[in-house]
């Protein structure tokens, strides 16, 4: 027995899936993504456009799943890296890499001399669920720390 409203079932057409995604920082065109499954599969989407960003500061946005589709339901989380046509200068290094500061200020570790590592303020932007992209604070061929700088950080 159901309510004359409930929904009972979802009839869905596996060939014609889509990914709904969200983009912060406003983007809203993507030239080419890709959604990753959790056993390591990937699959080619096509950006179909985004939807209201109401309250909060995340865009909705749509793609078409292109090829197979066969594992995929309804639900299911995939991690999808879209490719806008905005470029951005600077120089891109492990989310791990940056900490934050005393003043709250992100930081990272500059590899001065023998022995020795500089703490130096950056401004970041985010890159990927990986990695970030620093903007300013830190010239091209500096040698930063990528491992282990919070057991750097530690040390006052």
């Amino acid at each position: 027995m159901a309510e004359s409203n409930a929904v009972v079932f979802h009839i869905v057409d596996p060939e014609r899936l889509w990914v709904e995604a969200l983009a912060y920082g406003g983007a809203s065109s993507f030239g080419s993504a890709s959604a990753e499954v959790g056993n390591g599969r990937a699959l080619s989407l096509t950006f179909e456009g985004a939807g209201f960003a109401g309250t909060s500061p995340a865009l909705p946005v749509h793609f078409r799943v292109e090829g197979e589709t066969t594992g995929l339901r309804p639900g299911q989380l995939l991690t999808v890296l879209g490719q806008t046509e905005e470029t951005q200068a600077g120089i891109a290094l492990p989310r791990t890499s940056v900490l934050r500061g005393l003043n709250g200020q992100d930081i990272v570790f500059i590899h001065s001399g023998a022995e020795r590592f500089e703490p130096k303020e950056v401004r970041v932007l985010p890159l990927d669920g990986e990695r970030v992209l620093v903007a300013a604070g830190i010239e091209a061929g500096s040698r930063v720390v990528t491992e282990g700088a919070e057991l750097l950080n530690q040390i006052r």
